[in-house]
């Protein structure tokens, strides 16, 4: 009897952990969609794809497709300080991705990848590659 009493108590246990200790990411409470999109074929410089809309505005990028041409293009999106024109950067959305297919991240919403900070803008750089283009889709609030 104590050891069906005990495995009771067990599954129980198991059963009471909260969702969030179980699975890491975001969960379905906390999807939103994306609403805005910005594009770039800019090669060899930083480019400002979203700028901050003030101290409490984060951008969150949901997907983003990356059409590489030339020889050995990468691609990089980050953060930096408002007003910098994204000359160096202040943290990452994504690593630096070197690309000769294409590169897809299709989420019609936010599915983790790091948000913008506040007071941020969202940057791309598109290493090497002329005529590669980058489209990125976000939403901001």
């Amino acid at each position: 009897m104590k050891r069906v009493a005990l495995a009771a108590f067990a599954w129980l246990a198991l059963w009471a952990v909260p969702a969030s200790a179980q699975v890491t990411g975001v969960s379905p409470a906390q999807m939103f969609g994306c609403t805005r999109s910005a594009q770039t074929s800019t090669v060899g410089s930083n480019v400002v794809l979203a700028a901050s809309t003030g101290a409490t505005a984060q951008i969150y990028v949901c997907a983003f497709t990356f059409a590489p041409a030339g020889t050995t293009p990468s691609v990089h999106l980050f953060w930096a300080a408002t007003g910098t024109s994204c000359a160096s950067s202040n943290g990452n959305v994504t690593p630096v991705m070197a690309a000769t297919q294409p590169l897809v991240d299709g989420h019609f919403y936010y599915a983790g990848l790091p948000p913008v900070p506040n007071g941020q803008d969202l940057c791309a750089a598109i290493v090497a590659g002329t005529g590669s283009t980058l489209i990125v889709y976000y939403t901001q609030f």
